[in-house]
């Protein structure tokens, strides 16, 4: 089994308070709830299984498993827990000019999802393999995912994002496959 990593080749986060306002450029992405009702936060991601020839599955491969890496730096769950879940998009985006009013249409199917507790900090993985399967196998275009939070109650989580100054903390699919031989 091989190991490849993809980072992400676009993401922001769209505020529901700032409804017009992108985020594209920040270092940060957030999911969930800051300070009361109408003050919700979502995640776009997008990765590309094959914009570097160096860095691509072989054709013929199998995927084992994928994860979605991502490092959170902040977080504001109050106590217990919640569940970070990802959609994945049903139209393209960009991340210089998404917002929460302009953000796509999601598949209304989770594609994986993680509980995050109070006191998580620093890497988690997601999930995501059936996802990134069907984009590899071009079942479905890989117009990206959107991450979302706890919605009701006050809640906000941080990630590190594209614009982050160092690559380490970067959003990150990570990918195992096998390459399918014949003889």
């Amino acid at each position: 089994m091989a190991t490849i990593y993809f980072p992400a080749i676009q993401d922001a986060y769209v505020s529901e308070f700032y409804r017009d306002t992108n985020f594209g450029s920040s270092p940060a992405l957030f999911i969930g709830q800051f300070n009361g009702c109408g003050d919700d936060y979502r995640s776009l991601l997008q990765f590309d299984l094959c914009s570097n020839r160096c860095n691509q599955i072989p054709p013929d491969s199998t995927i084992d498993c994928a994860f979605l890496r991502l490092y959170i730096y902040r977080n504001e769950i109050p106590c217990g827990s919640i569940t970070a879940t990802i959609y994945r998009l049903l139209e393209r985006f960009n991340q210089n000019t998404v917002t929460w009013n302009n953000q796509p249409l999601r598949y209304g199917i989770p594609s994986g999802s993680t509980t995050i507790s109070a006191n998580t900090l620093g890497f988690i993985k997601i999930d995501i393999t059936d996802l990134v399967r069907d984009w590899y196998e071009g079942a479905i275009e890989p117009y990206g995912i959107i991450i979302e939070g706890d919605e009701t109650q006050n809640s906000l989580v941080g990630f590190r994002s594209l614009d982050f100054f160092d690559s380490t903390f970067w959003p990150r699919l990570i990918v195992n496959y096998h390459q399918n031989c014949c003889y």
